[in-house]
């Protein structure tokens, strides 16, 4: 009769345990890896995109919808229901003008 042979690997609990240590670590490593480089890589959104603020103290401007008309001026629509456009609005920003265009909407959304 041939004998088979089995062989087990078998691990005793400390060894269990370390295993288990060593991934727990990895994972530190890792997040601490991952929030080092996020506090260095920190950046501006002005660093991507150009941002134009408009004067709009007498307007409550909640934009919730804008479209670009065929004459190159912006139309926006507010939550309480007022719709405006914007002449100009890739010119300077202290050159813009708002001029209201529709009121009493629904929310309009776009």
């Amino acid at each position: 009769m041939v004998g088979i042979q089995k062989s087990y690997l078998t691990f005793s609990h400390s060894m269990i345990m370390h295993m288990k240590m060593n991934r727990c670590v990895s994972k530190l490593h890792l997040a601490l890896g991952l929030l080092l480089i996020g506090w260095t890589a920190h950046t501006e959104e002005s660093d991507y995109y150009q941002i134009d603020t408009f004067d709009t103290e007498k307007l409550p401007m909640e934009v919730g919808a804008m479209t670009l008309l065929s004459d190159g001026n912006l139309l926006v629509g507010t939550r309480r229901g007022d719709v405006y456009v914007l002449d100009q609005p890739y010119g300077k920003p202290e050159e813009a003008t708002f001029r209201p265009w529709a009121r009493g909407l629904a929310q309009p959304l776009g």
